[in-house]
């Protein structure tokens, strides 16, 4: 992160950057540009 920049927190809405793996019950994958709103941050397990 640069120090201009704002951390990502819960409630934030974000652009995918890179193409990413999702884990959970539905699997797949979100592609570069997939908008999603309402974010939840959660801990490492």
């Amino acid at each position: 992160m640069t120090p201009s920049a704002n951390p990502v927190v819960d409630g934030d809405a974000v652009t995918i950057v890179k193409s990413l793996k999702v884990k959970g019950s539905g699997g797949g994958a979100l592609t570069i540009g997939t908008k999603v709103s309402s974010i939840r941050m959660i801990p490492d397990s």
